[in-house]
């Protein structure tokens, strides 16, 4: 018996088809992609890749990296509570670690450079080309880690003609973008592009504490790019971006709480699945900045071209956490609860990346892309955390005046890391027949990491009688590691037809080594080398396009195992995130994108990923509060276990419909967008009361707009079904001995209407 959950999802899937549609045809446009390095079709791509172009991210109201996963089905986003914390997962596979010094097993490229973490891909997207979603180890071409995938995002070229957008969005709570693009010609041999944006949002986490609403957002970038072509063989191209987030989040709200304590201290704030109150008295900030620039030049030199990426970036985050989530304070805490109002830290980067390639041009019987990549890293990171409790009776009273225990505890922390990494790679496709290729390449690389972490042991000076968090000494450690590794792709595709084509694969991932840099860890933690992570990856797709390519079909079968996998799982015995080697897991599933246009007023896309990610080898897992399987120890076999936030089953499916109105000169259109997800669990340490079960989403919008695109005017519901979904789900850190399950929950767990007005000069 289907569920309400799957009957309004059913109701959704079937909102998509009410549109009516005459019986012309028209052919789906023809994507092209850069998943191998150079601009190709992608039916002829042997990759399994989600193209999402600019115009669709538009159309679908996506504005931010987080929120492709509505289009693309493999692409999971876990949201922590500052920008260090969230994570990207592809095919259930991502890292979500707090440790600076550990690599994403997901990659973020932009305009053709390779983001060293993956919160400085977090954000915006101002004027996007599309968006290529590749799944699977793309080590071979794509710079350093990719154990797991790439987002590669790629902006806007300058246009032939002068022209200005203009766009602006208002949406309940208070919500409002604005955007503007200038872009054009600049003589006969060089164009620009300026685009800029800025939105401002209030919180939708109502604070009892001050009366005033969290989790607001506001933000602005700009981004500028220059193409020049001093002569008929070099083409040069220079970017330039500036973005700062000033967000008064990430305040998680009570889903679960068995404590009497903890509840009689929040309120009137409750804890609850659909709960948007909190009542915390410290001030909560995620404020990040970066900036940086690139140059790349293109040198045609006949049957080949040339291509040099220069690029320095520059990340900043400062972030605050209430990790007590009440209105206790320092110096009046209460028995039983221990104050947790700092938490608070900085980190700073920048980096510097070189890559040089060779790409063959033509079609003859061979075809090459060989190159090499370079790339410096500095990381610094600064953390200070307090902490007051009290201990004795009766439980519930104020601490300090009735002779009870006070113990403020305190401690500072700095670390820098600085990794270097060289690397050559290449790939060859050999066009052995006129319905064969075979292709192979590989990458090997050398890394090294430097780190320095230091704590003084010595309190932080707010308040008298501060002593050192307990069992943390002074720490001042120096560690140096490095590693060669080596990645590589080989395989088949055959041309069936025109038409259809398949390919099967091996690929071999790699993700560099890493160790535990945070607050807590022990000067044997900062030495204890994380090994790197390895991935064997098996695929065989089929890319086919049919009915006079109105419909398009691509289909891919992976099966991928990883060992040594890098996580972080949460310790009871000692109350702390541990970076450790997860031993080994795997993911194996099935997906497909499809796109239909049975008319030229009419298109249907859409697309599912059945991932199975488990793991298949952990013997020594963390334990979480009252685990049956731990009785009398804080370690157990996780075998078996999911993966976190990693779903089974994801569908997203969409259609749109613009057509001419009557005789009034415009064009009316309606939009329906609908994502599920199977359910999940948020902890690797397979914790029940931190599961998630199935959610749907759907976005609706409709409008109208001028034929030719001078303007477009769209109504839009976000999350129209009204469905609460989290995410991330996590045990209290302070009260463990109670089951007690906090929750961050985006602004889309609620439905919420607004409007969007373009205009084209």
């Amino acid at each position: 018996m289907l569920s309400g959950k799957r009957i309004r999802g059913c109701v959704a899937l079937g909102l998509l088809g009410v549109v009516a549609a005459p019986p012309s045809y028209a052919a789906v446009d023809e994507i092209i992609v850069t998943a191998q390095r150079r601009e190709q079709r992608l039916e002829d791509v042997p990759v399994a890749v989600t193209s999402i172009s600019g115009d669709m991210l538009s159309k679908s109201l996506i504005s931010n990296v987080e929120d492709i996963g509505k289009l693309a089905p493999s692409v999971s986003f876990r949201e922590g509570q500052d920008t260090r914390g969230s994570s990207i997962n592809i095919r259930g596979v991502g890292t979500a670690v707090y440790s600076a010094a550990v690599e994403p097993s997901v990659s973020v490229v932009v305009d053709g450079v390779v983001l060293q973490r993956q919160e400085q891909g977090f954000g915006d997207l101002i004027d996007i080309d599309r968006i290529e979603v590749l799944r699977g180890p793309q080590s071979t071409l794509f710079g350093k880690g990719a154990s797991a995938g790439v987002i590669n995002i790629v902006s806007k070229r300058p246009s032939k003609e002068m022209e200005a957008v203009f766009e602006a969005t208002v949406a309940e709570l208070n919500e409002y973008n604005g955007r503007a693009t200038v872009s054009g010609p600049l003589g006969a041999n060089a164009g620009f592009r300026v685009t800029a944006s800025v939105t401002d949002r209030d919180g939708y986490i109502h604070n009892f504490y001050d009366g005033r609403d969290v989790n607001g957002a506001f933000y602005y970038g700009a981004r500028a790019l220059f193409d020049v072509k001093p002569n008929d063989w070099l083409k040069l191209t220079f970017i330039g971006d500036y973005a700062r987030r000033e967000n008064e989040c990430c305040q998680w709200v009570g889903k679960k709480y068995t404590s009497p304590l903890l509840i009689s201290l929040i309120a009137p704030a409750t804890a609850g699945k659909e709960s948007r109150t909190t009542n915390s008295n410290a001030r909560i900030f995620n404020d990040s900045e970066q900036f940086g620039g690139s140059v790349e030049a293109n040198a045609d030199l006949g049957s080949s071209t040339l291509t040099s990426i220069t690029a320095y970036r520059r990340w900043n985050l400062e972030s605050n956490s209430d990790i007590d989530e009440t209105p206790t304070s320092d110096l009046n805490p209460v028995v039983g609860e221990t104050n947790f109002n700092l938490n608070e830290g900085e980190t700073d980067f920048y980096q510097l990346t070189q890559e040089l390639r060779l790409n063959s041009n033509g079609s003859g019987p061979i075809e090459y892309v060989v190159g090499g990549f370079m790339s410096y890293l500095f990381q610094e990171r600064i953390f200070e955390r307090r902490t007051v409790s009290c201990t004795g009776a009766p439980v519930g009273a104020s601490c300090p005046g009735i002779g009870l225990t006070y113990t403020p505890r305190s401690g500072f922390f700095r670390t820098e890391v600085e990794t270097v990494h060289y690397s050559g790679f290449g790939q060859l496709d050999w066009h052995a027949t006129d319905k064969l290729t075979l292709f192979g390449g590989g990458r090997l690389q050398y890394e090294e990491m430097k780190v320095h972490s230091t704590r003084p042991g010595l309190p932080l000076p707010a308040y008298p009688g501060d002593t050192v968090i307990p069992n943390l000494g002074p720490l001042d450690a120096y560690f140096n590691l490095h590693d060669v590794g080596w990645s590589a792709r080989a395989g088949a595709q055959y041309a069936f037809s025109d038409t259809m084509k398949g390919y099967i694969s091996y690929g071999r991932g790699y993700k560099g080594p890493a160790t535990d840099v945070t607050l807590n860890a022990t000067p044997a933690d900062v030495k204890r080398a994380v090994d790197p992570e390895t991935s064997n990856a098996y695929e065989i797709g089929l890319k086919a396009r049919f009915f006079d390519r109105r419909l398009s079909v691509d289909l891919a079968a992976f099966w991928v195992d990883y060992d040594d996998f890098q996580a972080q799982a949460f310790s009871t015995a000692d109350n702390r995130f541990i970076v450790q080697n997860a031993g080994s897991v795997r993911t194996r599933g099935i997906e497909a994108d499809i796109q239909a246009k049975p008319t030229d007023e009419w298109l249907i896309f859409g697309g599912f990923t059945f991932a199975n990610a488990r793991i298949v080898n952990f013997p020594a897992g963390q334990c979480y509060l009252a685990d049956p399987d731990c009785v009398g120890t804080n370690r157990k076999p996780l075998d078996g276990g999911q993966l976190p936030n990693a779903p089974e089953w994801k569908v997203s499916v969409g259609s749109r419909y613009e057509r001419p109105l009557f005789n009034l000169g415009v064009n009316g259109f309606v939009q329906a967008n609908y994502s599920w997800q199977d359910d999940i669990v948020f902890d690797l340490n397979q914790n029940p009361d931190t599961s998630q079960k199935a959610y749907g989403l759907l976005d609706l919008s409709f409008g109208v707009g001028d034929p030719s695109g001078a303007y477009r005017v769209t109504f839009f519901v976000k999350n129209a079904l009204n469905e609460h979904y989290a995410t991330w789900l996590l045990q209290d850190f302070l009260q463990t001995t109670t089951v007690n399950i906090n929750q961050l929950v985006p602004k889309d767990a609620d439905r919420f209407v607004g409007a969007t007005v373009q205009l084209r000069f």
